[in-house]
């Protein structure tokens, strides 16, 4: 029912060979595994039946929230599924049940979203069955141990049905009144598919101060199939949908399809003169991999360009950036898919997606980072790698944490023909920054040691002194931690500096 499935086989024909992230990278530097999460950087949840990650998200408090599906293969069983974990990668107690929670709709259903509200509620969007008639769109929130919300909408769950044929969620963003903002694509019987922007109350019923009754259908040109796959909130809380359009029935080649939106569910004449852009900065084109809105207003976009992998940024007036990617004039290329991006702080950008394995049926994990330039961060593990998480690997969603570490989420089983077999919630973390391996200080002067501290990405804490027969007077006498400690970036490390004999 969900887009997923076609993005996956999209993404498994594009993978590339890139480099293995394993015991054999540098574990301090960028693009490394944290062994600090889980089992050498990798978590992998088995709900018990076919069980995958599209989406994920970090709370304030570094607990990660992934949600997905569970379904059992031949059957309609298919149930929102979402798990949380707590900072070292262990299923979170404190949530639902032994940190897993499934949801089900009474049809088959599937997440493909997760928005965190900031008074600890989250709330899951996608798809439900709706019988001969398709697919409705599905809210879910939740309270802050897993439970469904009863004050919003029916239980805790919404359904959306438009009286079309499908209209689901891809994406949610929840602005900063506490209303929720998702996008996907509707289609009406007998023709093709647009477009979705809805605009829900905290309550979880359609804003009516939205579009049309909370409903923003767009069509960019007659006669193409138009599938949003990421939303944005911009600059003075203008909304950004961006996706793919196909001729006909899902045919080829693709375009690039993004729109701006006032806040009333107005197209922004700003954008591109009419609000919609139609783009193909080359042959066969689409946004399959999210959107980031820059603080610049500028717009970045995940996905396909050509027979490339990568992203392509937009002015605030929807022209392609020419100086972004260098090179590539506007585009910027990673080896393999592009499933999802997020920006960092500092304004480097992160993709994941699917790259090829040792075999042309076997995937994995893959991660670039770029500059902001658009040009390969070399800094980050060369630039782009790939992570064996034991199967069928498809990394779906990318989340950062505040302290500079980078989360993926995605599944991971077995597949025959492109059609998965089995699968389960997989998670993997790496260093966004490099780690503070703690030197050897003792004996070093105090200058000696300062320098030493600042190579090793650490931090000097406080520094003591105290008479001492084993170090000449100002030499380092003790330190803690012991060296050999793996801290964060710029972890502390506090000293004690000799007075002599006393």
């Amino acid at each position: 029912m969900a887009p997923k499935p076609l993005i996956r086989a999209f993404l498994a024909l594009c993978a590339g060979f890139t480099l293995l992230v394993g015991p054999t990278a540098d574990a301090a530097k960028p693009g490394a595994l944290d062994t600090t999460f889980g089992r050498a950087g990798k978590v992998i949840t088995d709900f018990g039946q076919v069980d995958g990650i599209y989406d994920i998200a970090v709370q304030p408090n570094g607990k990660i929230v992934a949600v997905g599906d569970s379904y059992e293969r031949g059957t309609p069983n298919d149930s929102f599924a979402l798990a949380r974990y707590t900072r070292s990668g262990a299923l979170d107690q404190t949530f639902g049940t032994g940190g897993k929670v499934t949801t089900d709709f009474q049809r088959p259903s599937t997440a493909l979203a997760v928005a965190l509200q900031p008074d600890g509620r989250i709330v899951a969007a996608g798809g439900v069955d709706a019988g001969p008639i398709g697919v409705n769109v599905a809210l879910a929130r939740y309270n802050a141990n897993g439970s469904l919300d009863p004050t919003f909408g029916d239980g805790g769950k919404v359904v959306t049905d438009l009286q079309s044929h499908f209209q689901w969620a891809s994406a949610i963003v929840i602005q900063p009144d506490g209303k929720l903002v998702v996008s996907g694509s509707t289609r009406q019987l007998g023709l093709y598919p647009d477009f979705l922007v809805a605009r829900y109350t905290a309550s979880g019923t359609l804003d009516q101060s939205f579009g049309r009754g909370g409903i923003v259908s767009t069509d960019f040109q007659p006669g193409w199939t138009d599938l949003a796959y990421g939303v944005a909130l911009g600059r003075g809380g203008k909304i950004v949908a961006a996706g793919v359009g196909l001729p006909g029935d899902a045919g080829g080649p693709g375009v690039i399809d993004v729109a701006v939106y006032d806040t009333d569910g107005h197209l922004d004449p700003s954008f591109d003169a009419d609000g919609m852009l139609v783009s193909a900065p080359e042959l066969d084109s689409g946004a399959w991999g999210g959107i980031v809105a820059q603080p610049d207003g500028k717009l970045v976009i995940g996905g396909s360009i050509g027979v490339h992998q990568g992203l392509v940024r937009y002015t605030a007036s929807g022209a392609l950036d020419r100086t972004f990617g260098i090179a590539r004039n506007g585009v910027a290329i990673a080896t393999g898919g592009v499933s999802d991006l997020a920006r960092q702080p500092d304004g480097k950008l992160v993709t994941v997606g699917v790259r090829s394995g040792r075999s042309n049926t076997d995937l994995n994990f893959g991660i670039a980072r770029f500059n902001r330039s658009g040009l390969l961060d070399r800094s980050f593990h060369g630039g782009e790698a790939m992570t064996d998480m034991g199967g069928w690997d498809v990394a779906e969603a990318v989340a950062l944490q505040p302290d500079g570490r980078i989360v993926v989420g995605g599944s991971t089983g077995r597949a025959d023909n492109g059609i998965t077999q089995s699968g389960d919630f997989a998670l993997a973390r790496y260093l966004g920054v490099p780690t503070c391996r703690v030197p050897n200080l003792i004996g070093k002067t105090l200058r000696a040691a300062r320098a030493a501290i600042a190579r090793a990405n650490c931090r000097l804490g406080r520094v003591g002194h105290r008479a001492s027969t084993r170090a000449a007077r100002g030499h380092i006498v003790s330190q803690r931690p012991s060296a050999g400690t793996t801290l964060p970036n710029r972890g502390t490390v506090n000293l004690v500096v000799s007075r002599g004999r006393g």
